[in-house]
């Protein structure tokens, strides 16, 4: 992350802390810090790098202050995506690559600590001025709970879909949205062969001249929260995000 804000001088970055408001003692907020690059830029498409951490916050445990934040899960998405700009079109189109891994840390358990979820997303998106849609497939490679080391694909994770956007309801006030369907092959999970993931924010922006902050109530579904197949987790949330940079199609995903 670092490197991206030294190499590449076009990019937007955000950051955001979310606290439970009391609905899930399990997952009590998540923080996350995000930064996407323009790393090469000509007239009719663009090359951008999105690097991300993401990190789910426990609740503390009775030898632990009440100011401690413990993480307890924390996701690194990377992603590279050629864009070809469309300026006279209502969207860009682009193809991605992203690469994730999801790790269990703070905990005791043997087996969540060797787990990793770990898959690869080679994807088509749309992006619009007010939201975004992504098509891909998913190239599982992680370690299971047992220490097995998955190296083919579609052992689990096959294909899926996520969608963004944001709309302005008043001055001030939007609706932001970002969801993730992923078909696979566990029959076993709460809806069978399906993983659907995200949130939905209620906010107020307040803009400045380089960026904004936001204040939020979101409403969070998380799955495969520990390992994979874990009962969805829901969270109902308070937050707060800062974001730099210029609004476009770009800043999606």
């Amino acid at each position: 992350m670092l490197a991206t804000l030294l190499l590449f001088t076009a990019f937007t970055s955000s950051m955001e802390a979310a606290h439970d408001v009391g609905v899930n003692h399990a997952v009590r907020g998540t923080i996350a810090l995000k930064v996407q690059s323009t790393a090469i830029e000509q007239t009719a498409w663009t090359v951008d790098l999105m690097v991300s951490m993401e990190s789910i916050v426990r609740e503390n445990r009775r030898n632990e202050t009440a100011f401690r934040i413990s993480p307890e899960h924390i996701n690194y998405p990377v992603a590279i995506r050629w864009r070809q700009k469309q300026p006279d079109s209502a969207y860009d189109w682009a193809v991605i690559a992203r690469h994730q891994s999801n790790h269990d840390i703070d905990v005791i358990d043997a087996s969540l600590v060797r787990e990793t979820i770990s898959y690869e997303v080679y994807g088509v998106q749309w992006l619009f001025d007010a939201h975004a849609i992504e098509f891909g497939v998913y190239y599982d490679r992680g370690t299971r709970l047992n220490g097995r080391k998955q190296y083919w694909p579609f052992d689990y994770f096959l294909a899926g879909a996520r969608i963004q956007g944001r709309l302005d309801v008043s001055e001030g006030a939007y609706l932001a949205y970002d969801t993730e369907w992923v078909a696979h092959r566990n029959s076993s999970t709460e809806l069978p062969h399906l993983d659907i993931s995200g949130h939905v924010d209620l906010g107020w922006s307040l803009p400045g001249q380089r960026g904004q902050m936001n204040a939020f109530l979101r409403t969070a579904r998380l799955t495969n929260y520990q390992f994979l197949g874990d009962t969805p987790e829901h969270a109902v949330m308070l937050g707060m995000e800062i974001w730099g940079g210029e609004s476009h199609r770009s800043q999606w995903f």
